[in-house]
């Protein structure tokens, strides 16, 4: 659900056509994020992909994109291998070494077919 309705708020935010910085736009789809699940900031994982997308804005925002897509997959499991540890120490308790290598495979296949696919089947129904 946090996933669909900040992809929601961002095509919104991008529909309107104004120029607003990465983080007002960050602040606003966490709002909107808020508002429709008030309880999500009980939920581990509201934390952890907050955190996480915040470390991806912080670190690729300012940067030049690399002009190849398995060198940008990597350095952003690295980053986030190293900035989310003291995040998954906080909420799990605990960090795990094959982590990062389990994100390079999934994270690219939930971004690019399972999310994709429920945001079409959500339409459909």
């Amino acid at each position: 659900l946090r996933a669909w309705v900040a992809a929601i708020a961002v095509l919104a935010l991008v529909a309107l056509g104004r120029r607003v910085s990465l983080p007002i736009s960050f602040l606003w789809v966490s709002a909107i994020v808020l508002t429709c699940d008030p309880l999500a900031p009980l939920q581990s994982g509201f934390w952890l992909s907050f955190v996480a997308v915040a470390v991806l804005l912080a670190y690729f925002a300012p940067r030049i994109p690399s002009r190849s897509v398995w060198r940008t997959a990597v350095v952003a499991q690295l980053v986030m291998g190293f900035a989310m540890v003291p995040a998954l120490i906080a909420t799990i308790g605990s960090v795990t070494w094959i982590g990062p290598l389990a994100n390079l495979v999934a994270v690219p296949l939930v971004g690019t077919i399972a999310v994709p696919l429920d945001l079409l089947a959500a339409l459909l129904l």
